[in-house]
């Protein structure tokens, strides 16, 4: 994950939450995230897009082009 961090730097952020954190419980609980490691990648706007619980760093890299490309970025 951190090698497509540093690829997709400047387009794509990366935030990474402790599921079992107090803190982070409202957005544990909106996502659904019931174990980690899950990986989620979501619109601007909240909209969940893509879930992956194996990475396959090629998957995900197709995922983002199409996704930047659909968005102009």
């Amino acid at each position: 994950m951190h090698g497509l961090e540093s690829e997709y730097q400047g387009e794509v952020d990366f935030i990474y939450l402790d599921r079992t954190s107090e803190a982070n419980q409202d957005i544990v609980k909106h996502y659904g995230v019931t174990y980690q490691p899950v990986f989620i990648f979501v619109a601007p706007d909240g909209t969940e897009l893509q879930r992956w619980v194996m990475l396959d760093p090629d998957e995900v890299r197709a995922t983002f082009d199409s996704y930047l490309a659909q968005t102009g970025n």
